[in-house]
């Protein structure tokens, strides 16, 4: 894991422009789930969300978006149980 500084997003303003989110389906994905959510850490504009779904990993993925979630707001993670959720229509999560 890259050294991230903990970001807290709390004091963004609603002038920021407009919320944008970043859905980040998980699912098995260790060997790559870092190098991923390093390249969301580098991005610099000041309205973004990251909800990470962990869809029943059993690799360590979700226990790595959790520690990125520890230290940047900007992450939420959202474990299920395993669904293909790419099958499923669209979870009760989104807007």
């Amino acid at each position: 894991m890259a050294n991230i500084e903990e970001k807290d997003c709390s004091t963004l303003s609603e002038g920021a422009g407009p919320l944008v989110s970043v859905i980040v389906p998980v699912y098995n994905v260790r060997p790559y789930i870092e190098e991923a959510l390093d390249s969301l850490v580098a991005q610099t504009y000041g309205h973004l969300e990251f909800p990470l779904v962990d869809d029943g990993s059993n690799d360590g993925s979700g226990e790595v978006c959790d520690r990125y979630a520890s230290r940047d707001a900007r992450f939420r993670v959202i474990h299920q149980e395993n669904m293909g959720s790419a099958r499923h229509g669209t979870p009760d999560w989104t807007a």
